[in-house]
């Protein structure tokens, strides 16, 4: 039986060779710029900079708006209005009415947010995960 390591280790040099042949066709066929798309997007994909974009475009505007409204260290909390909707509070100052739980129970799925509440109400109080940080910060397109 073979380690899962040594499997992996053959998966990974099987995965270079043909990534070495690809662009070495590439060159021979005079076309370095789809050499330096390749390594651009490989660079994304291995940083997770694709993930997050794709995560990013994934989700609704609704979904979008309330992790924008936490950029800024806020964090969700019930509204005690309402057991089914979240005001955002933090600085620089609260927002009423932020989103719903569908909203919340999404986001949370998609390790975008957190729950932050108690032992018998965990949804209680939401925060922005460093998944959800990292979607913000590069997967939004460039304004």
């Amino acid at each position: 039986m073979i380690p899962d390591e040594e499997i992996m280790f053959q998966i990974e040099r099987r995965s270079q060779r043909q990534l070495a042949r690809t662009r070495a066709m590439l060159m021979e066929a005079g076309r370095s710029d789809l050499v330096s798309d390749l390594d651009t997007n490989l660079r994304d994909i291995r940083l997770g900079l694709t993930g997050a974009r794709s995560a990013w475009h994934s989700i609704s505007k609704a979904q979008r708006s309330v992790l924008e409204v936490m950029v800024s260290g806020r964090w969700l909390v019930r509204s005690p209005a309402s057991r089914t909707r979240y005001d955002a509070h933090g600085e620089p100052f609260a927002v009423s009415n932020v989103c719903g739980i569908a909203t919340i129970r999404n986001l949370t799925a998609r390790d975008l947010l957190a729950c932050d509440g108690t032992a018998f109400d965990p949804e209680a109080r939401l925060v922005l995960t460093e998944r959800g940080r990292f979607v913000l910060t590069h997967g939004r397109p460039a304004a």
